[in-house]
């Protein structure tokens, strides 16, 4: 096309765009929304407006692809990651394999190719970054929940570049096995470290250069221009363009300018990827997800109630609280631009269906529509989903959170790293020969069919079973070890949070600390089976690591069932100790600490002593009104009303004034009870005097 065609399709896809971004705008809708949809007028399925050449946005769109991973890899750290790892790497480590696997097996399930399901499953791997900052503007979010929220996003973005790479490596081939995947992967790892390499040696002596002219035109011409240079090379090297660009920025992120590139580039990013999602929107083919509605539901449950799942189960494994994971998992239920990208190069390769794209851009907008929605109910929602919990795991929950909360603030002085380090270590190999065993019977297994059915004369259903009893007999063992070293872990784990006392001391912290051994042993078991099993699933027979893998967490699931019904006894006990003291105080005896309150019997949480004042809100409410554990995470363990000691308030129990409640819960719950308890200024100054352990 010539120069003149350029600029008309350029003027066309650029003010629909802009029309439809101000619809969606006025709507409350995501910007991207709009610009799929200004793809689809422009694009060749709808005779609305003139048709865009779409290789000229294809052309304009990869200027986009750049750009946006470009600026993706300017907000990479390597320090900032290995920050984010102990707790929003938990979250991606339990719904990266998870999703993988429900979306390899949602391909499976409507006859796509083994290729096929393996890119669905990558679809689902990374949330939309820009409609997430959209939804968190709205409504009240605290900063350690948009914290982990945020962290979410960008490990995640560097699980979907990694996928990206590798699935762009082996697309070319119709079918996937370990051994290509390994070269490919190997290749990558490659390719990675010598372009790393040569950049840290090359890239700060640039940027000092640049920063001596101190002229933004030139940093920012100098800095897309090295965008460029490694996108192509990666181009030339066999791999995205997006890749490289990701590579670039963090390369720049990590030589200091980052920041100030960031803010440079902004414009000309936001600019191109509007022509980015513009050319996603003209390759959706209305026909083609009429075909395949099926998958698209299928694909957008697994989306809405999958994602929001697995984040939450992670979330709550690293000791976030019911109602903070429950947000968490909610507003992190979404796909977005690395779902495009890795259909776009499936389809382009030839790797995949021409089908998947539009497929995975229905689902995108799809759950687009409905996710804030979703997001504004996620109070409501995680509020019934804790008030319908069972009492004893509602204990459990809440008690969780504290321990991991004293075991981080612990754990530097006390666990012993090595051999935490070495357990660790320990598990890992076992999970490596298991891998090992299950893809070794899966690549030779028609070899081993055809030797042992005609030496021993087996037919082929016997031949089948015996092959897969020796595999089972082999990875038994390494299950057991793997179980059994997650659970040292977790003991390591109780015994820092909660330290056994001295010789000839009761221990009054067993029966919390067995709880949080068992409790931190399932989380390892989750994580560790499903990365076996997102790892081995496109080589086995599906629903196989499955069964095994959920059979051993309902035996774990039972044990925390009985740890938490031992838990209740522990509160109640605990409340006892709390009245007594109490009582002791109502007595003028000495008043104990709040430091020597928790000693008295560790585990069940913080504590606090708040006075409602007579403005407070919370007056003429009863428990079950105010319902302090769905709201904050902090419990009502006692009340002390004028010298009397009610231990363990019914829900029916109402507030007066002069009450003096007896809070238990994490430092940040009994923080935010305190809050709630307070509803003015004049209450909340007055709490505040009552209440400094809060804090």
């Amino acid at each position: 096309m010539g120069q003149g065609q350029l600029l008309e399709d350029l003027a066309l896809v650029l003010c629909t765009a802009a029309f439809t971004a101000v619809l969606c705008h006025r709507l409350r809708q995501p910007l991207i929304l709009g610009y799929l949809l200004a793809g689809v007028l422009v694009g060749p399925h709808l005779s609305i407006f003139p048709d865009a050449d779409e290789g000229n946005v294809r052309v304009l769109s990869e200027l986009g692809v750049t750009l946006l991973m470009f600026s993706i890899g300017l907000n990479f750290s390597v320090r900032r990651f290995v920050q984010l790892m102990p707790t929003a790497g938990v979250l991606v480590a339990v719904a990266v394999p998870l999703l993988f696997t429900a979306g390899f097996l949602v391909g499976r399930t409507f006859g796509w190719t083994t290729m096929e399901s393996v890119f669905t499953g990558a679809l689902l791997l990374a949330s939309s970054s820009m409609l997430l900052e959209r939804t968190l503007r709205e409504g009240e979010w605290r900063s350690k929940l948009r914290d982990l929220v945020f962290g979410v996003t960008i490990v995640e973005d560097q699980v979907a570049v990694l996928a990206l790479a590798v699935l762009t490596a082996v697309a070319t081939g119709s079918s996937v096995s370990p051994g290509e995947l390994a070269a490919t992967v190997a290749r990558l790892a490659g390719f990675l470290g010598a372009v790393v390499a040569l950049g840290m040696l090359a890239l700060p002596r640039i940027v000092r250069l640049v920063a001596r002219v101190s002229n933004p035109e030139v940093t920012i011409v100098a800095a897309v221009g090295f965008c460029f240079a490694v996108a192509w090379f990666a181009q030339v090297a066999g791999y995205s363009l997006a890749l490289g660009a990701f590579v670039a920025g963090m390369l720049i992120a990590e030589s200091g300018a980052g920041r100030r590139v960031e803010v440079l580039i902004t414009p000309l990013r936001d600019l191109f990827a509007a022509v980015f999602f513009v050319s996603v929107g003209m390759l959706l083919v209305p026909e083609l997800v009429l075909v395949h509605w099926r998958a698209v539901l299928a694909l957008f449950l697994v989306v809405v109630v999958g994602r929001a799942a697995a984040l939450f189960a992670g979330a709550f494994l690293s000791g976030y609280g019911l109602r903070d994971s429950v947000r968490a998992g909610i507003s992190l239920a979404q796909i977005g631009e690395f779902s495009f990208l890795i259909a776009a190069y499936g389809v382009q390769s030839g790797a995949v269906g021409e089908f998947l794209y539009p497929v995975a851009i229905s689902v995108a907008v799809l759950v687009a529509l409905v996710n804030p929605q979703l997001v504004r109910a996620s109070p409501r929602l995680a509020a019934a989903f804790e008030r319908r919990l069972p009492e004893r795991l509602r204990t459990f929950a809440s008690l969780y959170e504290t321990w991991l909360e004293g075991w981080r603030a612990r754990k530097r002085g006390v666990v012993p790293r090595r051999r935490t380090l070495r357990m660790g270590l320990w598990m890992a190999l076992d999970l490596g020969l298991l891998t090992g065993v299950i893809l070794s019977a899966s690549i030779w297994y028609e070899e081993i069919a055809q030797h042992v059915g005609g030496r021993l004369g087996l037919g082929s259903a016997a031949t089948r079973l015996s092959i897969l009893g020796v595999a089972a007999l082999a990875g038994l063992p390494l299950v057991v070890g793997a179980v059994s070293m997650a659970g040292r872990i977790g003991r390591a784990v109780g015994e820092s949070s909660m330290p056994p006392p001295g010789p000839g001391r009761p221990d009054t912290a067993s029966t919390p600390r067995r709880a949080l051994a068992v409790g931190v042993q399932i989380g390892i078991v989750l994580v560790a089976g499903l990365c076996v099993q997102a790892i081995t699933q496109p080589f086995v027979p599906p629903l196989g690591g499955i069964l095994v893998l959920v059979s051993v967490l309902a035996v774990l699931a039972f044990s925390i069932w009985r740890r938490a019904n031992e838990l209740e006894g522990h509160v109640e006990a605990g409340a006892q100790v709390i009245a007594a003291a109490l009582a002791r105080t109502g007595e003028k005896a000495p008043a104990l600490t709040i430091e020597e309150l928790e000693a008295l019997l560790p585990g069940i949480g913080h504590f606090a002593m708040l006075g409602l004042a007579p403005r407070s809100a919370a007056v003429g409410k009863s428990l079950l009104e105010l319902d302090l554990p769905a709201k904050t995470g902090a419990s009502v363990v006692a009340i002390d009303r004028d010298g009397e000691i009610l231990t363990q308030p019914e829900d029916g129990e109402v507030l007066r004034r002069g009450d003096v409640l007896a809070l238990s819960g994490s430092q940040d719950a009994i923080r935010e009870a305190a809050l709630l308890l307070a509803q003015s200024r004049e209450a909340l100054a007055e709490a505040g005097a009552t209440a400094p352990q809060a804090t």
